[in-house]
């Protein structure tokens, strides 16, 4: 199929699939990585995981994610199933410096990650946030803004 990013409709990827396209003259010179991630609707981090595994080529070679299509590319992608992220509440310790109704304000500590990413599912500080808040506020436990793994401050929620 020629993919076009501004004409192709998002693929159904909750499994994982084969896709197989052709570069339209419209998007050459794309990095590879940024032209399957719009053709496909999905994750930039997604198309570079299957990259790096190995499992998207252009016209028959692995190429890396900064590979910059050409026009008429043939591109295979098998394009592996989303990780499911259910968010799992855990009684951590917290540090609570202010709550009411609206807001929650809390110290997070150096060496804790904020939301479940790939390879960190348990021991989040939003996994703590869904186990204080239970069922009393569903969809507060996402932090306005996040500090790295690595670094210590006041959250708001």
């Amino acid at each position: 199929m020629d993919a076009d990013p501004s004409t192709v409709s998002a693929l159904d990827l909750s499994a994982a699939e084969t896709v197989l396209c052709r570069v339209p003259e419209a998007s050459a010179g794309l990095r590879l990585d940024v032209f399957l991630a719009e053709v496909l609707a999905v994750s930039r981090a997604r198309i570079q995981r299957a990259i790096a595994d190995g499992e998207v080529r252009v016209n028959g070679q692995v190429r890396r994610a900064s590979y910059r299509v050409g026009p008429g590319d043939e591109i295979e992608a098998d394009v592996p199933a989303p990780v499911t992220t259910d968010l799992v509440p855990e009684d951590l310790p917290l540090t609570i410096r202010f709550e009411d109704e609206a807001i929650l304000v809390l110290e997070k500590p150096a060496g804790q990650v904020v939301h479940p990413a790939a390879g960190v599912m348990h021991g989040t500080l939003a996994n703590a946030l869904a186990f204080h808040f239970g069922h009393q506020r569903p969809g507060l436990s996402r932090c306005v803004r996040e500090l790295y793994t690595g670094s210590t401050g006041i959250l708001r929620v």
